[in-house]
């Protein structure tokens, strides 16, 4: 008797959280949280209470079929369809920064914010849809080794947040 009391309650507990759950997408019009991975890169993105359609790294606007680039390159990793910005007055204000580490784990580049210039006058949610951030291969990265390069976007007037991760090969 006191097995299926318990089983009950347990039930009723898994019932009420089931519930839970499968409203909570339609309290914040906004969440979003989700993961992608390109197999030919291997960029890995990752996203939550902002949403991302596309991702992907190009160099000369051509997209990477594989994560080897040459010296001196300008890699662009394009973030396509982002959503979930909050808006104030008409504006959205996203952040960017970047880092890159060596094989060693040494830190190369650390950027703390790409997209400071706008924090005073934000930019519009169209133009928030298509975001890039680009990485110049060159000193102190050298031919031969992998490195692995981190972006983080994230709206400075909510907590969404857009993450990336990639090894990119020195030819």
């Amino acid at each position: 008797m006191m097995v299926c009391m318990v089983k009950e309650a347990l039930m009723k507990k898994t019932w009420l959280f089931l519930a839970a759950v499968s409203v909570l997408p339609f309290c914040n019009s906004n969440f979003s949280i989700g993961f992608k991975t390109d197999l030919f890169t291997g960029l890995k993105v990752s996203y939550k209470g902002l949403s991302v359609e596309e991702s992907y790294l190009a160099v000369n606007q051509e997209k990477l079929k594989n994560n080897e680039v040459d010296m001196g390159a300008k890699v662009f990793l394009y973030l396509r369809e982002v959503q979930g910005f909050v808006e104030k007055e008409g504006r959205v204000y996203p952040g960017a920064s970047m880092t890159v580490t060596g094989p060693g784990g040494e830190m190369v580049i650390d950027k703390k914010d790409l997209y400071a210039q706008f924090d005073g006058t934000g930019v519009s949610p169209t133009d928030a849809k298509y975001l890039s951030v680009a990485l110049l291969v060159g000193d102190p990265m050298e031919g031969g080794k992998t490195y692995v390069w981190k972006t983080r976007i994230w709206d400075k007037n909510g907590k969404g947040q857009i993450t990336t991760d990639v090894k990119i090969k020195i030819k």
